[in-house]
């Protein structure tokens, strides 16, 4: 029987956590999405969730364009066209004030909605009432 080490075994768990850490680096200097396409249904008689959609929207603005580069035509002709469709979406979404929404697409027969979102500004959260959870934590003085 071979006797290995743990870097043979499990590999060079420094290396490992470096490239994991500028993965994590490299989300982070992503600019955040201000344009958003949302899939999702309509519900007219929920004032308060009038939407909804997939856990996940497509990032429109952050999406990332195919380079046009290659021998191929046909494929670079459909890449093109993928380019200016979500060139297109964005210009639209771009004319939303911040906040807003709006319907684009509806499929009558499956009630499936297309919805364009432009994100709000950031606002402070200030909460209606106080928000001490109702709970008595035996021997701890409650925070003021």
């Amino acid at each position: 029987m071979a006797v290995t080490t743990f870097a043979d075994r499990f590999g060079n768990i420094a290396q490992q956590m470096a490239a994991a850490n500028s993965s994590t680096a490299s989300k982070l200097d992503k600019p955040k999405a201000k344009f958003w396409l949302n899939v999702g249904y309509e519900q007219p008689n929920d004032p308060k969730y009038p939407f909804v959609s997939l856990n996940n929207g497509i990032a429109i603005d952050t999406m990332e364009r195919h380079e046009l580069k290659g021998n191929n035509q046909e494929y670079l002709t459909l890449l093109k066209k993928q380019n200016d469709f979500a060139d297109l979406i964005q210009a639209a979404a771009e004319q939303l004030e911040p906040g807003q929404t709006e319907i684009i697409s509806r499929c009558e027969v499956s009630g499936i909605c297309l919805q364009l979102r432009r994100v709000g500004d950031a606002q402070e959260f200030v909460p209606e009432q106080p928000t001490t959870p109702p709970v008595n934590l035996r021997g701890f003085k409650q925070a003021a």
